[in-house]
Formats: structure tokens, sequence, C-alpha cells
């Protein structure tokens, strides 16, 4: 477990900022945060094909395809192989296990009428919406306390995301990319970069982060 700390006052802007408390509740900030060990499934390959398991052995609807779950959940008992390579200078030992990956009890049943639960995509499509929509909200240039905020929100959500597989990545990203949020301008740009980061692990086209905020704050012209 990780306790990061979080500044108690902001000594530029103790008068103008302070957290407005609901009545009749109590409210406190925290000047830590204990993080949990974060949850962590396994990766399964079937016929050349990824799957990601959740910590139970099932698969993880918000770590694959819509498509990926549902073959996987039409597979029935398979057997599969796991390969892990553990690298140790100056040797590299690489040890293959089989596991054998049961059909979960209960059958996958995707009414076509109603939405399904979201999937990988959905889920990341939506979460980057939220996330350079608070970019774009962000102050112009925030207070300590503000920034404190933002550093301890970008840490939870590293470690709540419900895709454990991708949440592994952004934690990994975020060590060697410190949240930048002195400002909207430097903090929308961080964001443009690390959704960038995912965009070309994924094989897809990065984004001009020098237009980030025509996208994500005036809008796109309607004769672009």
């Amino acid at each position: 477990m990780t306790t990061t700390d979080i500044p108690e006052t902001d000594n530029n802007n103790n008068n103008n900022n302070n957290i407005k408390k609901p009545q009749g509740v109590a409210f406190q900030m925290p000047t830590s945060i204990t993080l949990a060990t974060p949850r962590k499934g396994k990766i399964v390959y079937i016929e050349g094909k990824k799957y990601i398991l959740d910590e139970n052995g099932n698969p993880c609807q918000m770590c694959n395809t819509l498509d990926d779950f549902q073959s996987f959940t039409s597979l029935g008992n398979t057997s599969t192989t796991t390969t892990t390579t553990t690298t140790s200078k100056p040797t590299t030992t690489t040890t293959t296990t089989t596991t054998s990956i049961s059909k979960p009890s209960t059958p996958v049943n995707i009414n076509p009428v109603l939405e399904p639960a979201p999937d990988v995509e959905q889920l990341g499509r939506s979460s980057w919406t939220f996330l350079h929509s608070l970019a774009a909200s962000y102050p112009e240039h925030a207070t300590t306390i503000e920034q404190s905020q933002m550093k301890s929100f970008l840490l939870l959500f590293g470690n709540l995301y419900p895709c454990w597989y991708c949440a592994e990545d952004l934690r990994e990203w975020m060590k060697e990319n410190q949240p930048k949020v002195k400002g909207r301008d430097e903090f929308g740009e961080w964001m443009c970069d690390a959704h960038n980061a995912v965009n070309e692990k994924l094989g897809k086209s990065k984004f001009d982060c020098a237009l980030w905020k025509q996208r994500w704050i005036r809008g796109w012209s309607k004769k672009q």
C-alpha cells in the first residue's frame, strides 16, 4: 500500500479558495491518500488471440472488446498456453505454463435491443472525453490546492480504472511523465500526450496537440 501526502494549505490563496462545506455534513480534506494494491488479472492467448482476464480468471469485459468478450465466452473449456519471461541480468529465464480456462457458468446473453455493458473501447472513449473535458475546464493558473487535488485525482484514477490492464499502462506512463498541472495550457497538452501514447500503442494516428483547445474547448467549425 502507498501513502501520498497532500498539502494542507495554499499559502497564496488561503482566503479565496476555501472549500465550501455542505450544510449539515461534516467535511474534511484528507491530508494523505492510502492506495490499495491495484487489481491485476492475467493475459492468455488462444489460437494466437489475446484475451485479458480478471483476478478471478474470468474474461474482463471492460478490458476486452465486446467481440473478443463474446468470443471468449463461447469457447467452452479451453487449454491455453501462457508464456512469462523474466529478465535478470545477465541471464533471461522463460517459463511456459499451461492453464485450463473454463467457460463461465453464466452464459453471456446480449439483448440486441438493449445496449450492452461497456467494453474496453467504449470505456476508453468515454474516459478520454471526460479527461480532456477536465483539462479544458481546468483553471488557467491553478492554485497550490487545485494542483494538489488534480494530482491526487490522477493518482486515484490510475489506481481505480476498471480495466486493470489499461490502468497499469497509465501508471507506468505517469512514472516517466509526471502530471503537469500548473495551469490549463500545460495540463491540456500533457493530457493530449497521454492520449497519444495510448494511440501509438494501439497503432492509431497521433492527434496534433497544438489543436487540443480547438477540439475540446472551442469545438470544430462545421466548415472543417
